[in-house]
């Protein structure tokens, strides 16, 4: 996706091809099949070559927006929020179990939540602090769609940059875009 466009990127192979969207969408996944995305303040699903289906509104506070998302097995989503003046402590996470259904708030306290991926059992959720520059492992219930007290996994001290978006591989280790830093770095699960 390309937010400030807004439109949706898509690539046969052979070129990339732009398909202007009606609203910024700032992240991407796939949830039982379906391309979904996080709105400024709600979830949204794509329909193949149609419109934008958007969910119910979610709560994410003044001055917030939706930014970064990550799908379980079950279909359900868990959006990030992050403050637009980039105010700290403003961020936080929110779980639906479905575009089309409500979602509850599940953690905050966060500056710019990112990056997100869970564990291959899904007992943990692992969230970016872009502002605190901080890997967070959030003990998940997916079923329930609840989120534990978080530990800090590391905190990216001596790498250039701050940490971004970030994607696990089939190893268990995560892989972290260092925006400003030029640089992606490989952490194993315990940091």
């Amino acid at each position: 996706v390309d937010p400030t466009a807004p439109c949706l990127l898509r690539w046969d192979g052979t070129q990339c091809e732009r398909v202007p969207l009606p609203e910024p969408v700032w992240s991407l996944a796939m949830a039982d099949g379906t391309l979904v995305g996080n709105g400024e303040t709600h979830f949204v699903a794509f329909a193949p070559d149609g419109p934008l289906q958007a969910g119910p509104e979610v709560d994410v506070g003044a001055g917030c927006r939706l930014n970064d998302l990550v799908t379980d097995s079950r279909g359900g989503l868990w959006g990030g929020s992050m403050h637009q003046g980039l105010l700290t402590g403003r961020g936080a996470l929110f779980h639906a179990p479905a575009v089309d259904a409500p979602a509850r708030r599940v953690a905050d306290g966060l500056g710019v939540a990112n990056g997100m991926a869970f564990s291959a059992d899904e007992t943990t959720l692992f969230v970016i602090d872009t502002l605190a520059r901080t890997l967070l492992a959030y003990p998940a219930d997916v079923v329930a769609g609840t989120l534990g007290e978080p530990k800090v996994v590391t905190d990216f001290l001596g790498v250039p940059g701050k940490p971004d978006g970030m994607a696990m591989a089939r190893d268990g280790h995560l892989w972290v875009a260092m925006w400003g830093g030029h640089s992606v770095v490989e952490l194993a699960a315990n940091g």
